[in-house]
């Protein structure tokens, strides 16, 4: 059986993307409506319900269809600990941009790849935290106030 799933960041964010590519990759293959998780939640806590329900779901011979592998997670030591969970227990793991598929194959290649692009994911999520802190202190400099308006 396979299962995709699908997560952007966050309320304002659309998957439609993200479910298009899903849905043209598995055109040769079978995947049905109700095995797409979909998910509008930051990717820094493991504690997402989809995602909990999705793993809950798969078992040995499954296999999990994601856009990209930081749709998993943006912490390295979570992502990989997902991938290494995934493998585990037997269930491939396709990564449509990140051309990672391990149902053909789990070796040390595969596992480097997973690795850095995790590490990637972890980073880029820094620097947009980084950015974000930078642009408020800029915003306060000039000025604004941060908080909700009265």
């Amino acid at each position: 059986m396979n299962y995709a799933y699908i997560r952007v960041s966050t309320l304002q964010q659309d998957y439609t993307f993200q479910k298009k590519e899903i849905l043209t990759y598995c055109n040769n293959i079978e995947l049905l409506a109700d095995c797409i998780f979909e998910e509008k939640q930051s990717g820094k806590k493991m504690e997402r319900e989809q995602f909990k329900i999705l793993m809950q779901q798969l078992h040995p011979g499954n296999t999990l269809i994601v856009y990209r592998l930081d749709r998993l997670g943006r912490n390295l030591s979570d992502m990989i600990r997902t991938h290494e969970k995934l493998i585990k227990n037997d269930i491939g793991v396709i990564s449509i941009n990140d051309n990672i598929d391990t149902r053909k194959k789990d070796d040390m290649t595969t596992k480097v790849m997973v690795t850095i692009l995790s590490l990637f994911a972890d980073i880029e999520r820094n620097y947009i935290l980084e950015r974000t802190q930078a642009g408020r202190m800029k915003y306060v400099e000039n000025g604004g106030k941060l908080g909700r308006t009265q």
